[in-house]
């Protein structure tokens, strides 16, 4: 018997080492441990560091306290900021939803004119820098010399020395934010419209039904809860964003969850820097998150049961537009000059003043251009390391997450298990928590 023993331990350990070593096992378990270095321990760190005194690293020695938690939540500015960043997040989405979902709906199913060539001009404003449209829209919509105020109040006959537009307002927030969440919400609201099946829809009408019976029995609730997971997606992107409410809030007075963690972490005459109050707000952003992500992947889950099983392809019925297409043409090209001709245009003319002079009939003899402003640009010192950072940054970015991502969706589909279940809900976590919340995290966790 003991001979037996002997041989059956070293097969039973072959054995689950085989197993262990299997793509559906061994795929799992290393994408857990990735994850868990990208997401877990840096949050994990952010909340140690939430409970730490003043001056106290979140992995050094010393004690807890509830602290920052107090500071934090007890001060009169913190209902305006959830306010303000509610009325940001939400107000963005809602108007940039019917916007987004007019042209991906013209792009996907009707016969506009160029349709097909949406699918490359519309990266052109996605991958616009966030700040130099803030920027473009301060020179354009500022409330003394912002260029189209100035020609609002020149063809009014108006004497005021500012307005009637101020983009330096929730209002200017909000258009600014909008006219940057279009372009990637568009993307989604493609693939919504794409993915859905005519047959219901062609079957209803072959059985006599209105196009509003249509409309209201089928169509909506195929699009639904596609279309809820992308509100609820970009209301959560909404919460995190910082460079529209850092590029334009400050001087409107207006401070929302992410530009107050940002404000906070920065170091102060008497205390230094305390990482303690950004991190406990941080918790804020966090459960705010967190809910939203839920709501998200519940969405995506109802949507996903609304699928028609066909056994063949298809293609949705294409809308004729007659000549409503140019008006529907027109529409998108609004869009583009509003969202990059207006403000880039702006800078580029700005780009070559000496000083700042908004172009109007009244400046024009005053105006100095010059290329001075090019000159020190591209002076090979400063151009040369601002180009190779951003360069290395950006490639080194989009590979590695290309990579990431491609393993764990490859995973997730391939071999569906509650582990496989439990990488994809992780794998979701940093859109639950904010950019600036992710960056203090990381660095807590490597400072000192």
């Amino acid at each position: 018997m003991a001979q037996v023993d002997v041989i059956k331990k070293p097969a039973f350990g072959r054995r689950a080492v085989r197993t262990f070593l299997e793509p559906r096992v061994l795929a799992p378990v290393i994408a857990m441990v990735l994850l868990s270095i990208l997401v877990v321990v840096p949050l994990a760190t952010m909340i140690i560091a939430a409970f730490r005194p003043a001056g106290i690293l979140p992995l050094a020695a010393g004690g807890f306290t509830t602290e920052n938690f107090v500071t934090a939540y007890t001060g009169s500015d913190l209902f305006p900021i959830i306010k303000n960043t509610l009325i940001y997040a939400g107000g963005g989405v809602l108007f940039a939803l019917p916007l987004a979902f007019t042209m991906a709906f013209l792009t996907e199913r009707t016969d506009m004119p160029f349709r097909n060539s949406m699918y490359t001009l519309m990266f052109i404003p996605m991958s616009t820098p966030v700040f130099a449209t803030s920027l473009g829209w301060v020179l354009l919509l500022g409330p003394r010399a912002g260029t189209i105020n100035q020609y609002l109040r020149l063809m009014v006959g108006s004497d005021s020395l500012s307005g009637p537009i101020n983009i330096f307002s929730m209002g200017g927030l909000i258009f600014v934010h909008v006219l940057g969440v279009v372009p990637s919400m568009w993307l989604f609201l493609i693939s919504v419209l794409r993915n859905m099946d005519p047959v219901l829809e062609e079957a209803a009408s072959t059985a006599g039904s209105s196009k509003w019976r249509i409309m209201r029995r089928i169509t909506i609730p195929l699009m639904l809860p596609g279309v809820t997971a992308v509100f609820i997606y970009f209301f959560i992107s909404g919460i995190e964003s910082l460079e529209h409410p850092l590029a334009l809030g400050p001087t409107a007075g207006i401070e929302t969850l992410s530009t107050k963690i940002f404000f906070t972490l920065l170091p102060t005459a008497d205390a230094g820097r305390n990482y303690g109050i950004p991190a406990a707000i941080g918790m804020l952003g966090l459960a705010l998150g967190l809910v939203g992500m839920g709501a998200y992947l519940y969405m995506v889950r109802r949507a996903s049961s609304y699928a028609v099983v066909a056994g063949k392809g298809f293609r949705p019925r294409t809308l004729r537009l007659g000549n409503w297409k140019w008006l529907a043409l027109g529409f998108v090209g609004l869009y583009m000059a509003v969202k990059v001709v207006l403000p880039f245009g702006m800078l580029i003319y700005t780009s070559f003043l000496k000083f700042y002079m908004p172009p109007v009939p009244r400046l024009f003899d005053q105006i100095v251009w010059t290329t001075n402003n090019y000159e020190r640009l591209l002076d090979y010192r400063f151009f040369g390391r601002y180009f190779v950072n951003s360069f290395v940054v950006a490639i080194m970015a989009a590979f590695i997450t290309m990579l990431l991502v491609s393993f764990i969706s490859w995973m997730v589909v391939r071999y569906p298990s509650p582990l496989t279940r439990l990488v994809n809900i992780l794998a979701f976590m940093p859109l639950a928590i904010p950019g600036i919340i992710s960056t203090i995290a990381f660095f807590l966790l490597f400072i000192g």
